[in-house]
């Protein structure tokens, strides 16, 4: 019997194509923006996994592997991707996956199924048992979404269950329409008709649970953005002024406890304006990138670096003498007069200055050490070496 636009065979191949497309499109997402799609890994691969088994399906019953063979790999398939999903699922709702349950249902269902598909040659009661795992580990899906949802209810988690219990009763009907599909012509029509909806209607699950995935992960990048915002610049990724005053605080008590000393030095570009108005903002944003990758380049472990505003940056050394900071203030100033930032066919050569100054026994207050240092940068304005004399308090 053979009904017109209810082909199986293409529409496992449809499911394939798309998971495949979804789940390579999500790395190549992972990998632009690493930072901000962390745990993007899991429901990548389960699609991708997802694809593989409905590619086993479709090749089974295009007749390219046997019945058996094709049912058991497209099974090991869906399982494995059933897993990635919880997982991807627990991670983007912050929620502790359960791992031995999980392991323990796909293990035994498999292993139940293939048992009786190779050894008593019953496949209608082996594809039954593969199912039972999928559905365990969807259920239990199912329930970290709900806790989730009844914690902070969210319309994104919403629309997460319930495609997941559209999943779910697919899933269900799926093992009755198998052993609805016997000999008796009745039972053999309504399985011919059941049988492509529900993969369809997997397919469409699977897919829309993906992209809602991935809008929520878009989601959580914009809070972790947010939540960055305020104690990074989002250009340069260092510490911005507000997280450096809280790093000068903790720093000077640490040090005023031992009696060590501590440094500071405030490095500002000079013309940076005049940059942004003759080559526009995106060089001007390239310069400052190449002040703070050399600054970068030049910190020790214990070192701490930020900007400070505008064209102005920090940098915060603790334990560290009058001397070292002077020489480091005059090695960055000569190293980036000398280094020419590349834009293209660009080389544009800049300048800086450096104000620098210690507090011997690290007794010092955050105000006097800012001023101080500020007190240097305006001498090294003046001066045509670009470093202020080093400011030394208490």
């Amino acid at each position: 019997m053979k009904l017109p636009g209810l082909d199986l065979t293409s529409i496992l191949f449809a499911a394939s194509c798309i998971s495949l497309t979804l789940g390579v499109g999500l790395l190549f997402l992972r990998a632009a923006f690493a930072q901000l799609l962390r745990g993007i890994v899991p429901l990548a691969a389960s699609s991708i996994v997802f694809a593989i088994g409905c590619g086993f399906f479709a090749a089974g019953r295009g007749e390219l592997l046997s019945l058996n063979a094709s049912v058991m790999l497209g099974a090991f398939g869906a399982h494995a991707g059933c897993v990635l999903f919880y997982f991807s699922i627990c991670g983007l709702l912050g929620r502790r996956a359960n791992k031995f349950w999980v392991f323990a249902a796909v293990a035994l269902s498999y292993a139940g199924g293939t048992w009786y598909i190779v050894q008593q040659n019953q496949r209608e009661h082996g594809v039954v048992i593969l199912c039972i795992g999928a559905i365990l580990v969807l259920a239990l899906t199912i329930r970290e979404t709900y806790v989730s949802l009844r914690d902070r209810a969210q319309r994104g988690t919403w629309l997460l269950l319930c495609v997941q219990l559209l999943l779910f009763l697919a899933l269900i009907l799926l093992p009755v329409v198998i052993v609805l599909d016997w000999d008796d012509p009745p039972r053999m029509v309504l399985a011919f008709w059941l049988t492509p909806v529900i993969y369809l209607l997997a397919t469409i699950v699977v897919t829309i649970a993906m992209l809602q995935g991935l809008l929520m992960m878009s989601e959580q990048a914009m809070r972790r953005l947010r939540m960055a915002s305020i104690s990074e610049d989002l250009l340069t990724g260092l510490p911005n002024r507000n997280a450096m005053l809280t790093v000068i605080d903790r720093e000077l008590d640490r040090c005023g406890n031992n009696g060590k000393p501590i440094s500071m030095l405030l490095i500002e570009i000079d013309n940076i304006r005049q940059f942004n108005d003759w080559y526009g903002h995106t060089l001007g944003d390239a310069i400052l990138m190449h002040v703070a990758n050399s600054i970068e380049v030049r910190m020790r472990p214990g070192d701490h670096a930020g900007r400070w505003g505008g064209a102005c940056f920090v940098m915060l050394l603790p334990e560290g003498s009058d001397t070292r900071v002077g020489k480091l203030a005059a090695l960055l100033t000569e190293q980036l007069a000398f280094d020419p930032v590349q834009v293209g066919s660009l080389a544009i050569e800049i300048s800086v200055c450096s104000g620098v100054v210690t507090s011997r026994h690290g007794t010092s207050t955050r105000d006097a050490l800012i001023a101080g240092a500020e007190d240097s940068l305006n001498e090294a304005i003046r001066l045509a070496s670009g470093v202020g004399s080093a400011r030394e308090i208490d």
